[in-house]
């Protein structure tokens, strides 16, 4: 694109750039003449353009030999290195030959210096025919790129960079085809985590709706008025002031005759990444340290919380914006934007020598004519800095018409005005609606709504033998407001034991969990909706927590946490202690006072009587047929939906209610999740550092309560316990190797 390459104004000998006085005479004819020059331009582009057409053929890197282009002259790349033979020895191979390009871009070029560049253009880019309206999710948009991927031998691997809203791309790409991705490299691009949108990193730029409502007029409606935006689209003028105007006239008139419609659907959809896929890719984030459209504290931001292998900020030299107001990222010093101590960072090379990638990619000995026009590349016997430099100049492709997308990214959340309710889910078809996919889910993030959930979640099958090999899980059901304090704790906890439990996590509907790609909570949030304390969105939450859990078929028990809840036993006590009893562990007890039978609602007669009324703990264990049971129930949720208000505290009576009208005897009425009541007020006692001693944990774990477990006496009655404070971490670390055997 030709701000990429655009000059910077020439410097007058004072230090400043030329400019006109505004009292200039020849200032209104020097604008007058632009003006009629520009134009001139516009016809000129427009005429080729439309020879282009005739001749069914694309715009090409030639172009600009045709139209003086001054942003597109041949211009020598800096050859001097700090030390031209230690990056000879630090490039000496790489693990990856081909370079995936993902870019919107109506350009391909072609760079052959030994290794193999790849560019596509993405459903309805470049010279792609699809109607962009019609494109409706990301895995549509980047299609192109998984066929390829799809295409490549299962020896192959790719290096995928992607700049802007092409880091989606790359993300998603990286969930479907792991084992085919060397490295993903993310240059100042949309690093999601996984329930994210590209459109959530991007709204944080956005300070007022005012700038939402002005920019509104860009939006096209492909499917009518009454449906979401399906893209955006700038006329010339917004083009040259927002993201073109350091380039010539001639290569604004160019452009905007080749931009195309940009798609919204794709950056307001939510990715689902998980970390056996997404989580096995290497990844590395290049910031961009003098960016204003993508803010370096944005970058710092998405580094934070979703860590890539490495983090290179690239300020003055190497990557970075040509100045603030400028959108395309530029190569201006490759010595200085992958020297040999940058390379040995990134970790790009490693097998093969040279001479193998050479004779491997079977080079040219001289670029083609039109390539040369827009790059001049030394002769073969540097080699080795013709790739540093080809390396350096990589990502300068990445943007394209990208440029609309970015601009999307200054909308803020009144977007649910034009995508109300809508969450698109981002899966990989490869298996869509293979056994194992069906079995064993893979993504967590869906656009399911609560019916359609539990009427799925509610299948159960009649066979009594499984069609695979089935490893009984527990899952465990974390309800939180926010952080999860101890999930340093939980870690420990599970080391080890992978393919024994899942975790599922309801958080508030829009939080970011920040967690490390190889904690147990990495990736698991489930679409979650907004939940008040006392009222019936608490059993709608745990609903949604046991629906999602379901889904997968190897889970047997389920357990509901929260987050100040901690374990007080180590894993392996605890999942035969649940996989092996012959219960479920809902505390279900009749009451005669105001805390219990007092809530009771009279209009619940006849369908709910008062005999029936039960309380408990809301903190459940189930087994998984009581689990469907719980699900597939409408008609009892109903009654308490609809008479159970906040004073009547549903999440306390739904579930032992339902259980004791039903499946009493599958039920233990006892909960395995110890709280201290002992202080009066509406909600238990909290320990924090000061409480937590070896003696206090022995004292839960054994507090002289008369217990059951398969009818026989234990003293085992507690596997959980709560209510902790953040600041108790730190003792129970160092307790929990000694005392609690993890």
């Amino acid at each position: 694109m030709g701000n990429a390459c655009g000059c910077m104004p020439e410097a007058d000998p004072g230090g400043g750039t030329r400019s006109r006085s505004k009292r200039d005479p020849a200032s209104r004819s020097h604008r007058a003449m632009a003006a009629s020059e520009e134009e001139l331009l516009h016809r000129r582009a427009l005429a080729i353009a439309i020879q282009q057409t005739q001749l069914s053929q694309r715009f090409e890197g030639s172009m600009s030999r045709r139209i003086g282009s001054t942003s597109s002259r041949r211009r020598d790349l800096p050859d001097s290195l700090a030390n031209p033979k230690q990056v000879t020895s630090a490039c000496n191979s790489v693990d990856a030959s081909n370079y995936k390009l993902v870019l919107e871009c109506f350009i391909l070029l072609k760079l052959q210096i030994g290794l193999h560049p790849v560019a596509v253009d993405l459903r309805g880019s470049g010279i792609d025919t699809t109607d962009p309206n019609k494109i409706s999710t990301l895995a549509d948009y980047s299609k192109p790129l998984t066929d390829y991927l799809a295409s490549l031998p299962d020896d192959e691997k790719v290096i995928l960079v992607g700049h802007s809203c092409g880091g989606a791309s790359v993300s998603y790409a990286s969930e479907c085809f792991p084992k085919k991705v060397s490295k993903a490299i993310f240059v100042a691009a949309t690093m999601v985590l996984d329930g994210q949108k590209p459109f959530d990193i991007l709204s944080e730029e956005l300070a007022s709706a005012d700038v939402f409502l002005k920019e509104s007029q860009f939006l096209i409606y492909g499917n009518g008025r009454d449906e979401p935006p399906t893209g955006l689209m700038f006329d010339k003028q917004q083009l040259k002031g927002l993201y073109f105007n350091q380039s010539p006239n001639k290569d604004i008139s160019l452009a905007s005759l080749s931009m195309r419609p940009v798609p919204l659907p794709p950056i307001m959809e939510k990715l689902s990444l998980t970390p056996e896929n997404y989580g096995s890719v290497q990844r590395y984030f290049i910031q961009t340290l003098d960016d204003r459209m993508l803010s370096p504290n944005i970058q710092e931001k998405l580094v934070r919380e979703n860590p890539a292998r490495e983090s290179l900020p690239r300020k003055g030299g190497g990557w970075r914006r040509r100045d603030a107001r400028s959108y395309e990222p530029l190569v201006i010093a490759p010595e200085e934007t992958c020297p040999q101590e940058s390379v040995a960072k990134l970790d790009l090379w490693r097998t093969g020598s040279a001479s193998e990638i050479s004779g491997r990619m079977k080079p040219r000995n001289k670029p083609d004519e039109e390539e040369a026009d827009f790059f001049h590349l030394p002769s073969r016997k540097n080699w080795s800095t013709r790739l540093i430099k080809f390396i350096s100049a990589l990502v300068v492709f990445m943007a394209g018409l990208v440029i609309g997308l970015s601009l999307s990214g200054r909308f803020n959340a009144q977007t649910e005005i034009f995508f109300p309710g809508t969450m698109y889910s981002v899966n990989c078809d490869k298996d869509f609606l293979g056994f194992k996919s069906f079995v064993t889910p893979q993504h967590l993030i869906h656009s399911m709504t609560d019916e359609e959930l539990f009427w799925r979640a509610s299948m159960a099958p009649k066979m009594e033998e499984y069609p695979f090999q089935r490893v009984p899980k527990v899952a465990f059901m974390f309800m939180t407001r926010g952080t999860l304090p101890f999930a340093r704790l939980w870690d420990r906890f599970f080391k080890g034991h992978e393919g024994q439990y899942s975790v599922y996590l309801h958080t508030l509907p829009d939080y970011k969990l920040n967690v490390s790609t190889n904690s147990a909570f990495y990736g698991r949030q489930i679409p979650s909706e907004e939940v008040s304390w006392g009222s019936v969105t608490l059993v709608d939450a745990e609903k949604r927590l046991l629906a999602n859990a379901l889904l997968d078929f190897s889970n047997e028990r389920f357990v509901l946490l929260s987050e100040s809840c901690i374990p007080v036993y180590n894993f392996t006590t605890v999942y035969n202690y649940l996989i092996y009893s012959a219960q479920s562990f809902v505390e279900s007890y009749d009451e005669n006072s105001q805390e219990a039978r007092g809530r009771y609602n009279r209009r619940m007669a006849p369908t709910i009587k008062l005999y029936h009324w039960r309380k408990g703990s809301q903190w459940f264990e189930l087994n998984r047929e009581l689990a469907v049971y719980i699900v597939a129930d409408y008609q009892y949720y109903s009654i308490f939906r609809k008479y159970c208000k906040p004073s009547c505290y549903p999440d306390e009576h739904y579930i032992p209610t339902y259980l004791n009208m039903f499946h009493g005897s599958l039920n233990s009425n006892r909960t395995v999740t110890w709280v201290d009541w002992s202080r009066s007020g509406p909600h238990p006692a909290t320990y924090g550092a000061p409480n937590i001693t070896a003696d206090f944990i022995r004292s839960i774990r054994n507090n002289g309560t008369s217990c059951t477990y398969n009818s026989k006496p234990t003293s085992v009655c507690f596997l959980f316990a709560r209510k902790f404070a953040p600041n108790a971490l730190g003792p129970l670390l160092a307790l929990s190797s000694a005392l609690m055997g993890f």
